[in-house]
């Protein structure tokens, strides 16, 4: 896959300011590449960006049956929040309907790449 415009670039590094690097270098690659490892690393990292307490563990490294809300704390304003820069980021949509069925870190990582557009995996 081709490295993408200079402008979706720029975009992206507006969108993830102050994030951590590892995080934006991640989703950078996954849009080049289609990486679902970068995926994953991307992934874990705007939800970490996003806890107001950090787990025991790396976000990447919980199951994926740790629930949102539940274990991790997160309220309906941050998963709405998330489910907004996901859009962005990914250059999807997330249907209200599907994304209030969102309950695990499993749900929303497998409701988001079933919305993203197919790129090749390395």
């Amino acid at each position: 896959m081709s490295t993408p415009p200079p402008d979706q670039e720029a975009r992206l590094q507006e969108l993830l300011r102050g994030f951590p690097e590892p995080t934006v270098r991640a989703l950078s690659e996954f849009r080049q590449t289609g990486d679902k490892a970068a995926f994953d690393r991307a992934f874990a990292g705007v939800i970490e960006h996003h806890l107001q307490a950090r787990p025991a563990v790396p976000v990447a490294e919980l199951p994926g049956t740790t629930t949102l809300v539940g274990d991790l704390g997160l309220d309906s304003l941050t998963l709405a929040e998330m489910a907004f820069l996901f859009e962005d980021l990914f250059a999807t949509s997330l249907p209200h309907e599907d994304y209030v069925r969102v309950n695990t870190l499993d749900d929303l990582r497998t409701l988001l790449l079933g919305r993203i557009q197919p790129r090749p995996s390395t």
